[in-house]
């Protein structure tokens, strides 16, 4: 259903003159599930890379897939399963992650379930550049990644999955431990007196697809990431 995976940009500099600027859909971003992810918009230098004066992008994830509308685990999503960076102005794609053999500038093996949240973008040391995401997937992963300002699409970005909370390493998953993370993470800096500062990343676990089941364990986490400004 194009209505669904297709997003849309306007130059509203004169709102009495609005101009469209572009629209991309699944031809564009390979991959691309329904999109429910929220574009966030952050600056990221990317060497070799056609970028607006601004270097500022658009970071998404890579949708929802009605797959998960189904009761049981999904085991892979057929879509969804990425995160794209994007020409804030011109649309461009400017770098994706995405699972092994997806041909993505970062193919990482457990990226095979959907990512329908907004993605958590930080600048961790105040330069103005975005150096940190943090997002949710819809087989309960919480994954961290590390963003290289000025580096080539290839090398840009680092990371992976720092928790596995809902039934990918389940040998039987359950509809107990059948996690979703729909929503994106929150992330907060807390320094106490005297002791190692630390990233404390929030997120919760729900089953939007039919939100009055009870048969899942959902749950609200939070975790210590002792390692905030590496």
């Amino acid at each position: 259903n194009a209505s669904v995976t297709r997003y849309y940009a306007k130059d509203v500099t004169d709102k009495e003159d609005p101009k469209f600027l572009w629209s991309l859909s699944e031809a564009d971003l390979p991959g691309l599930g329904q999109t429910w992810s929220t574009p966030t918009l952050a600056k990221v230098h990317v060497n070799g890379a056609s970028q607006n004066a601004q270097k500022l992008v658009l970071i998404l994830g890579g949708g929802y897939d009605a797959d998960e509308d189904n009761y049981s685990y999904v085991s892979s999503d057929d879509v969804g399963s990425r995160l794209y960076m994007i020409d804030a102005v011109s649309g461009a794609l400017l770098w994706s992650a995405g699972g092994t053999g997806s041909g993505a500038s970062l193919e990482l093996a457990r990226m095979t379930h959907a990512i329908p949240s907004p993605v958590s973008v930080l600048d961790i040391d105040n330069d103005g550049n975005a150096d940190r995401m943090y997002v949710g997937d819809l087989a309960g992963q919480l994954w961290r990644f590390d963003i290289s300002n000025g580096a080539a699409a290839s090398a840009l970005v680092a990371g992976g999955v720092m928790t596995s909370l809902g039934a990918k390493d389940v040998g039987t998953p359950t509809m107990a431990v059948t996690r979703r993370f729909y929503a994106s993470p929150d992330v907060a800096l807390i320094e106490p007196v005297g002791q190692q500062a630390f990233l404390n990343v929030a997120i919760g676990s729900g089953y939007r697809g039919h939100p009055l089941n009870t048969e899942v364990e959902d749950r609200l986490y939070a975790f210590c990431d002792y390692h905030p400004f590496r």
